[in-house]
């Protein structure tokens, strides 16, 4: 009636197979994500073909965007704004925006200025505001080619669902001062279709040390595009803002675009009135 040992032997044995088996699957996981998942490079490269369907930006020495937006607040206040941008389509280092009531914002290489009723802007601080206005402003509207912007740096890519469609989501960040706002120089991520390789939107989180004093993020849908001279754009654009939990809070942003594509290159366009006068 003494009882029998334990079967040391089958119990090892069950173990190590068990732990074969974990290691094949995480081998086998392992193979999939790096199947599956590109390099952000790759993932760019994608969306700029896709975009670039029968032309390049490159090809095109001007690009003008005209821009109507339509913006409730969370609060109920109304507000609409039309703007105009140039984009010197070669290299995007050149940029001219313009805001309405007589005021312009233009970067010229890594120079901002604005004018303000044709006169020229000096006050300190106006080549740093007027440049990080202009990209927090076109950055969005004009992705994937916005990805080309000098500063913008490119991180990871991983697998999500976006408004029910499968995406690639890449994380982008930007060099100090990109912005105006610092509660844009966050950390974004851009949602792009992983079957048509087309930007379906983007969002972003006020960075930790500014979320006491700005307390809002936005989340941009890319509901309609259009093919304009072999290039493809967004031309429906909604911004929803979200809190920092990323639920939207009623704050929205209609953006109507229309573009079109301008062949004699004036680059006198993006420069500072003042200096072609002493040229």
């Amino acid at each position: 009636g003494a009882a029998r040992p334990p079967p040391t032997r089958s119990i090892t044995v069950k173990r190590h197979n068990q732990a074969l088996l974990a290691l094949a699957v995480l081998l086998v996981m392992a193979g999939h994500a790096s199947a599956a998942d590109p390099s952000p490079d790759t993932v760019v490269g994608r969306a700029l073909s896709a975009a670039e369907a029968d032309s390049t930006l490159a090809g095109h020495d001007l690009i003008r965007a005209t821009i109507h937006q339509e913006e409730t607040t969370s609060d109920g206040k109304s507000h609409v704004q039309d703007l105009t941008a140039l984009v010197y389509g070669e290299t995007l280092d050149s940029i001219r925006l313009e805001l309405g009531n007589g005021v312009s914002l233009a970067l010229n290489g890594t120079v901002g200025w604005a004018t303000i009723r044709g006169r020229v802007d000096d006050r300190p601080q106006t080549p740093l505001m007027s440049a990080g206005t202009i990209r927090q402003t076109l950055f969005p509207l004009l992705l994937p080619y916005s990805l080309r912007f000098e500063g913008v740096k490119l991180g990871s890519v991983s697998q999500d669902d976006f408004d029910g469609t499968p995406v690639w989501v890449l994380l982008v960040d930007f060099e100090q001062n990109f912005f105006a706002s610092p509660a844009m120089a966050s950390t974004w991520r851009v949602f792009i279709d992983r079957e048509t390789n087309l930007v379906l939107g983007t969002e972003f989180i006020p960075p930790l040390e500014y979320q006491k004093v700005a307390n809002e993020g936005g989340r941009y849908r890319y509901l309609k595009h259009e093919t304009v001279d072999g290039l493809v754009f967004p031309i429906h654009v909604l911004l929803d803002g979200i809190d920092l939990n990323g639920i939207e809070n009623g704050h929205v942003r209609v953006t109507k675009l229309s573009f079109s594509s301008i062949e004699t290159f004036d680059p006198t366009v993006f420069m500072r009135p003042d200096i072609l006068e002493q040229e």
